[in-house]
């Protein structure tokens, strides 16, 4: 028996499709990338209580890492408010789905 307080973790299938729903509300930019401010922002409010969010930092260390994305194809830059160049991935829907759902 699950104790009342335990949350039980819905099964895959359902989790990816909330993270698609979630994904899908996204604005993407005229070119039909997402970047990936707007990425952790998905991941993060699907989170549950307790969990940490997810870094900005890490959400970039997480991309290098993924052997499904070819992450140099989607590598760009902006300027920060002091004006110095920040990397910054721009990545498709595909990619993206990838990203929420690891």
């Amino acid at each position: 028996m699950v104790s009342a307080n335990r949350r039980l973790e819905p099964p895959v299938r359902l989790r990816q499709q909330i993270y698609n729903a979630h994904l899908a509300s996204v604005k993407t930019m005229s070119s039909g990338l997402i970047t990936r401010f707007a990425i952790v922002e998905v991941i993060n409010s699907l989170r549950g209580p307790g969990k940490a969010e997810l870094r900005h930092a890490t959400f970039m260390e997480k991309v290098r890492e993924h052997p499904g994305i070819a992450q140099q194809n989607f590598l760009s830059g902006y300027l920060d408010p002091n004006g110095q160049q920040r990397p910054c991935y721009y990545l498709p829907k595909r990619e993206a789905e990838l990203m929420v759902n690891c």
